[in-house]
Parts: C-alpha cells; sequence; structure tokens
C-alpha cells in the first residue's frame, strides 16, 4: 500500500505512524525505581507537615461548634425564664459520651431544644446550674490541642467557659 501521491502532495498511510511513535520512544520505558521513591518521599514530607495542621483546624472548629451550641442553650434558658418566670431546676452535665438528665432535659421536654447539648469536642463538658440560670463550657481531661484552641479564642468568645479552670 505504501503512500498515495495526491496533488503532489504523499499522505502516509496509518501503519506508518504508529511506527514512527514506536521508534520515537521505544527506548523509554517508564519511571526508574529512583524516581519512584523520590516522588513518594516528597509526598510522605508534605503529608508530616499538614497533618498536624489538620489536626489542630479540626479541634478549633469543633471548639467554636461548642461553643455556637451553648450559646444557643442560653438563649433557650433566657427564653425559658421569660415565658416561665423561673429557670429550670436542678445541676446538669453533658459530655463527649453522656448526656445531661435534668436542666437540659427539661428543654428538650418543653421543645426548646431538639435535643440534649452534647459537646462534639472530646475533653470538654456541658454544664448548667439551675440556681443561676446559666449553662457554660468546663474541662473534662481535655487534649493539649482542645486546650490550646479555648485558649487561642477571643476574649469575648471564653465569657462561656468555666472561669478559673483555663
Amino acid at each position: 500500500m505504501g503512500s498515495i501521491n495526491c496533488n503532489s502532495k504523499k499522505v502516509k498511510n496509518k501503519g506508518e505512524d504508529v511506527n514512527m511513535l514506536k521508534k520515537l520512544f521505544k527506548d523509554q520505558k517508564g519511571f526508574t525505581m529512583i524516581e519512584l521513591i523520590i516522588v513518594i518521599a516528597i509526598i510522605a514530607i508534605i503529608g508530616a507537615i499538614l497533618a498536624p495542621n489538620f489536626a489542630k483546624v479540626t479541634t478549633k472548629s469543633k471548639v467554636k461548634a461548642d461553643l455556637a451550641s451553648i450559646r444557643e442553650v442560653n438563649r433557650q434558658l433566657a427564653l425559658y425564664n421569660a415565658e416561665k418566670g423561673s429557670y429550670p431546676a436542678g445541676k446538669d452535665t453533658s459530655t463527649f459520651t453522656t448526656i445531661g438528665t435534668a436542666g437540659f432535659k427539661v428543654l428538650v421536654d418543653e421543645h426548646y431544644l431538639d435535643k440534649s447539648p452534647q459537646p462534639q469536642t472530646k475533653g470538654l463538658a456541658f454544664e448548667y446550674d439551675g440556681s443561676t440560670g446559666r449553662a457554660w463550657i468546663d474541662r473534662d481531661n481535655p487534649s493539649a490541642d482542645v486546650n490550646d484552641a479555648v485558649n487561642g479564642l477571643a476574649t469575648g468568645d471564653k465569657e462561656f467557659f468555666a472561669t478559673g479552670s483555663w
């Protein structure tokens, strides 16, 4: 078959194009083992640098979510007091693994909250005191990352944390 002469231009057969590509790349077989090891090492180093920062950002966002939750609990306590003339009785604690059964439960039973508040951050606890009508965040054996996240909050955000415990 070869080539066809059309208007004095040669048109090559497809088989010739493939053969030319094979000749062009015949000596290249792929990456060498050392190239692959270097790339894997670079990826591992980048991962080692980013992983701790990712953990700190995740902890900080959970602490801020807990802060937003306790603010909402206090709003609902104020609303409860405005409508009922008093705060729910008793003292209450919710931790990462346990749910409060006194004041927080009253807010749920009376439909002020959808569910009993529970911190998302391991190492924090939600506390409530019916005599003051105030809910706050306290320690429950927090990690260093949790302490750093709380200490890094703005002064105005710390109003819902137990005084003197941080």
